[in-house]
């Protein structure tokens, strides 16, 4: 397991890295690629993303809690039963992204394009902003209420 807490990895190329599990908490991973990198079960709580690319990322069970995603690729990505609670999914492009069982809670997702995107009952948005700004209700479990 990869400990990178707190690792300025800005502009870095991780394409296809095996980072399972890896600490990246509060990591800075602006303008990464990280295209088919493998994040499953990482933690990257507070990471900074902004612009990364992490199209067909897997990361699946990861935790992405208060992260900042804004204007990331994130299309086709596994983010099956990941934790994005409080992150900054900003203008973010989750089209076709893998997202059942994922948690949005209090995240904001203005203006993120989720154009063909996976999601379920287990998808929970409580509280988050949804793509054109309007609230969640605090109880919106698999789609925006």
């Amino acid at each position: 397991m990869a400990h990178l807490s707190e690792a300025n990895l800005d502009d870095a190329n991780l394409a296809g890295a095996n980072l399972n599990f890896a600490n990246l908490i509060n990591a800075n991973l602006n303008f990464a690629e990280l295209t088919r990198a493998n994040l499953a079960g990482a933690n990257l709580d507070g990471a900074n993303l902004i612009n990364a690319n992490l199209s067909l990322a897997d990361l699946h069970d990861a935790y992405l809690n208060h992260a900042i995603l804004r204007e990331a690729n994130l299309t086709h990505a596994n983010l099956e039963r990941a934790e994005f609670a409080r992150a900054d999914l900003t203008g973010a492009n989750l089209t076709s992204a893998h997202a059942p069982g994922t948690g949005f809670a209090q995240a904001s997702l203005i203006h993120a394009n989720t154009d063909g995107w996976t999601i379920n009952f287990f998808t929970v948005f409580r509280g988050a902003t949804w793509t054109d700004g309007r609230p969640c209700k605090g109880f919106s479990q698999g789609a925006c209420d």
